[in-house]
């Protein structure tokens, strides 16, 4: 009889230990594959620092940092005014509030499409007409993951 109530208690709570341990790989995955594209835009603001602004390279100095396959890049050169923790865009020949000249910086974000095992709940998957998905080429069953570097040029 003990036996019996071991083996119902062990098949009820299987279901449940297996859903966990996909939820966990899921987020394991999402946070990993969020920390190569945070390495990538790294890569990539270092490069213009190290060089000059020039989106293309960039853009290979940046999917070169990473083994991960179809990372989207977008770098910009923007003039901003620093206040507080904060960069305020400019335009470049404007004045910044404390009377300086804007500074360049540059931006550069890294994307990429995150396939999950479940459609989870309270988890942002793409939707139909997010911008920012259909640039990145993600489906409504994918998570789009961003990481983004700002450097002073």
């Amino acid at each position: 009889m003990e036996n019996n109530r071991r083996l119902f208690w062990l098949a009820a709570a299987l279901p449940f230990l297996f859903v966990i341990a996909l939820a966990i790989r899921d987020v394991a995955s999402g946070l990993w594959q969020e920390k190569k594209l945070g390495d990538a835009a790294f890569a990539g603001t270092q490069w213009v620092r190290a060089n000059s602004f020039d989106q293309a390279a960039v853009a290979v100095a940046a999917r070169s940092a990473t083994d991960q396959s179809g990372v989207a890049v977008t770098a910009a050169s923007p003039c901003g005014c620093p206040s507080g923790e904060r960069i305020f865009q400019f335009k470049c020949d404007a004045i910044c509030a404390a009377g300086e000249a804007p500074r360049r910086y540059v931006v550069v974000t890294t994307s990429i499409c995150l396939n999950t095992v479940f459609h989870w709940p309270g988890v942002h998957y793409c939707a139909r007409g997010d911008s920012l998905c259909s640039a990145t080429g993600c489906t409504p069953r994918q998570v789009l993951l961003s990481a983004q570097s700002v450097a002073l040029q």
